[in-house]
């Protein structure tokens, strides 16, 4: 939560920031989905987590679950 995501596709840019929806009877889910038009895959993508730290990951095929853990190498999903 409060994270901040810069997908690159090619010159496009896609921001998001991470603060899922909040209630009194629960929280909504932190996940992000990227709508990528007719691009194939995510150049490069940037994630500045709350602690400040940058992370990188590059390459990032479109139609793809991805997991991104602070600090961890990233694990594709389900």
């Amino acid at each position: 939560i409060g994270t901040r995501l810069v997908a690159e596709l090619g010159d496009r840019k896609i921001v998001r920031d991470v603060f899922p929806p909040n209630g009194f009877m629960g929280q909504g889910s932190v996940e992000v989905i990227l709508g990528l038009g007719e691009a194939q895959k995510i150049d490069r993508l940037s994630l500045r987590w709350p602690t400040q730290i940058t992370q990188v990951v590059s390459d990032l095929k479109a139609e793809e679950t991805y997991e991104l853990i602070e600090g961890e190498v990233l694990k594709k999903g389900k």
